[in-house]
């Protein structure tokens, strides 16, 4: 029987412990996920009142030409 090392002590890859792993693995993906879609969500809705003020002002640019 070999001698119990430092890691063993900390580490035994227990259900619990891979549970735990694969918990942690999911928040950062959600936390990444989020940011993410914030970013794109914040990008859409500036592309929309762009758009807003763009078909507001059309009629004015047109009637110039």
């Amino acid at each position: 029987m070999k001698s119990p090392t430092a890691l063993d002590c900390v580490w035994k890859p227990t259900l619990i412990n891979k549970a735990r792993i694969l918990i942690v693995a999911i928040l950062l993906f959600l936390v990444v996920a989020i940011d993410f879609t914030g970013k794109m969500m914040s990008i859409l809705a500036d592309g929309v009142l762009v758009l807003g003020v763009v078909a507001s002002l059309w009629p004015l640019i047109k009637n110039q030409k």
